[in-house]
């Protein structure tokens, strides 16, 4: 812990990352859309719309913050989450909500890549680039137990009101912003200066360094997951017969578990690799959804055990991975990259989703999921199995 506070530029960084997690109506937007009359297969377009949004703004973003500002994106990602946040708030129908989830989409394309490619930049400029493991590992656990308070405390204060955990996010990430100002803007070897030759450094990296297609391809396979469990949790517990304002410890459950998973990563990694760890793991969310497709409602209280280490390994290990493989003048961009495939497969899930949600059951839609997870990674496996194993190779 001593790691995350005992320099002046980690220590902003750390409590930016705390307050920046803290977002209270993560377990109660499905249901919040709900109660606003809106159908669950408009809710799903909503999301659709979202993964789009993300798409849209991911890449600009990303080569922004490599080729200016690191600082500056994290700011404008922060006010822009507040301004979602309002248009949440003020929403009376589905076109209303649009336009805010598309303002939150543009946060989170303007942070995504850039807020670790700015501790990683900083802490080579304070010559402690071997710290970034133990940092990250550490700070994860730390943010994933916050998050798992705020989740419980979210449903809550909808007693209250359905706006209440809104409006307590609005307030932290002001705070949030206030942090930011006190960073210092981490010092990159300018060795390219045009967006044209990020871009055009960045794809040729993607697609012809095997290892960085391979660690790509399978994040465009899990991270769109993570995703639909957020979301589809909240029917999903619903439908077994779980109080909303109970749905919180769920997600408390599933981030409890991750920080589990994310406190063990280092380990793990250190004694079966990268890629044994990530493939094995990605099996095991398969599997979780699998056991949600069941008809037997005492499987809800086994999915956040499940969920929740593999998705803190696999997060984990991605970030420390990924960081290590991509020179630094484009590692903000290439992980915006990386987040924009992601996203398209996202907006093509939820959409899908969209189309069947009314019309059959949840269940069903699960063991889909399920089916191709399994079927993808076996593939990507067969094809990358040598291309997934880092320990050899020369990280930057």
């Amino acid at each position: 812990m001593s790691k995350l506070f005992e320099t002046r530029d980690v220590r902003y960084f750390s409590l930016y990352s705390i307050f920046s997690c803290m977002v209270f109506e993560t377990p109660i937007v499905f249901m919040f859309l709900v109660n606003k009359g809106l159908k669950y297969s408009e809710i799903t377009y909503i999301f659709s719309v979202y993964a789009l949004a993300v798409i849209i703004f991911e890449y600009l973003t990303g080569v922004f913050a490599d080729k200016y500002s690191k600082k500056g994106v994290l700011i404008f990602s922060a006010v822009s989450l507040i301004l979602g946040e309002i248009g949440f708030i003020l929403g009376e129908n589905i076109y209303h909500f649009i336009g805010g989830i598309i303002i939150i989409a543009l946060s989170t394309a303007s942070r995504s890549g850039a807020d670790t490619a700015y501790i990683y930049d900083k802490l080579v400029e304070l010559d402690r680039k071997e710290d970034f493991d133990e940092i990250m590992s550490k700070l994860g656990s730390v943010l994933l137990m916050v998050s798992a308070a705020v989740y419980v405390i979210g449903p809550f204060l909808t007693r209250f009101g359905m706006n209440i955990p809104f409006l307590c996010t609005i307030i932290f990430y002001t705070i949030a912003i206030v942090t930011l100002l006190k960073f210092n803007e981490p010092h990159i070897e300018k060795k390219e200066r045009s967006a044209k030759k990020i871009i055009k450094k960045s794809i040729v990296v993607a697609f012809n360094n095997k290892t960085v297609t391979a660690y790509i391809m399978l994040s465009i396979i899990i991270f769109p997951c993570f995703h639909v469990l957020t979301w589809l949790l909240q029917p999903y517990l619903e439908l077994s017969k779980i109080k909303i304002e109970h749905f919180g410890i769920f997600y408390a459950l599933i981030t409890i578990f991750q920080s589990l998973g994310t406190r063990v990563s280092a380990y793990l990694n250190r004694r079966y690799g990268s890629g044994k760890l990530l493939i094995s793991t990605s099996f095991m969310i398969a599997i979780g959804f699998l056991l949600m497709s069941l008809q037997n409602n005492s499987m809800v209280y086994l999915i956040p055990i499940v969920m929740g280490i593999s998705f803190g390994i696999y997060y984990t290990i991605n970030s420390i991975v990924v960081n290590k493989i991509i020179q630094s003048e484009i590692r903000a961009s290439l992980l915006s990259l990386q987040h924009a495939f992601t996203k398209i497969l996202q907006m093509l899930m939820f959409a899908l989703i969209g189309l069947f949600i009314d019309r059959y059951p949840l269940r069903i839609n699960f063991l889909f999921l399920s089916l191709y997870l399994i079927i993808s990674l076996g593939v990507l496996f067969i094809f990358f199995r040598k291309d997934f194993d880092v320990s050899a190779k020369d990280m930057e």
